[in-house]
């Protein structure tokens, strides 16, 4: 229960609103805080990033035929971005597409959209794409 509580107030202070509210000076107080949080979580936990085939081996982990499903879909969204590459309107509509179901996914999968997500006892997940938005 303490990981949770501590994610819960980590997830509280570096999320995308917190990060997208500051000045430029600000930001680079905020990147080298969570810089620290994440070592701090590193000497404490497995700390793994949440990207694509993470996701899907987490998600296979679960039994749900909707998940699959989602994950399904996740993959030919990738393949039809693939394989569209010289459409820019239809890749960025698959990107769009991407994102949301991303969304959905980690909504079902842990209960919200944040940065830090619990996997199991001694892991923990950091989903890449708030991770990128922040740090870069």
């Amino acid at each position: 229960m303490m990981m949770e509580d501590t994610l819960l107030e980590l997830n509280k202070k570096f999320s995308l609103e917190e990060y997208k509210k500051l000045k430029p000076a600000q930001a680079t107080a905020f990147k080298n805080n969570l810089k620290q949080a994440i070592g701090n979580l590193k000497g404490r936990h497995t700390l793994k990033v949440l990207d694509d085939d993470y996701l899907f081996s987490i998600a296979a982990t679960k039994p749900s035929y909707s998940m699959m499903e989602m994950v399904n879909d996740y993959r030919e969204l990738i393949f039809k971005q693939r394989n569209t590459k010289d459409d820019r309107a239809q890749t960025n509509l698959l990107q769009e597409k991407k994102v949301d179901l991303w969304k959905k996914m980690l909504e079902a999968m842990f209960g919200g959209y944040s940065l830090f997500y619990v996997v199991d006892k001694s892991t923990i997940a950091m989903n890449q794409h708030i991770l990128n938005a922040i740090v870069g």
